[in-house]
């Protein structure tokens, strides 16, 4: 191999490895954001079972109050 072609393939390969490189920092980056949204969605079910479960407990106060006012009105 001639100095010449080496150094063409050594051109070559750096563009390569640098191409590569650019790829893996996009796919990081695109990782994050899912690793992002994913973390965002179990925060706002997290909140929703909290809201939910302080409904149900009024949900179900009123239902022993309107008992009580049930057997109080007959």
């Amino acid at each position: 191999m001639s100095d010449d072609q080496f150094i063409k393939l050594f051109r070559y390969m750096q563009a390569e490895f640098e191409n590569t490189r650019s790829d893996i920092q996009k796919v990081r980056q695109d990782v994050q954001l899912v690793y992002k949204i994913v973390d965002g969605d179990i925060r706002q079910r997290e909140v929703d079972e909290h809201e939910r479960a302080a409904l149900n407990l009024q949900v179900e106060r009123h239902e022993k109050r309107i008992i009580k006012l049930e057997k109080k009105a007959t």
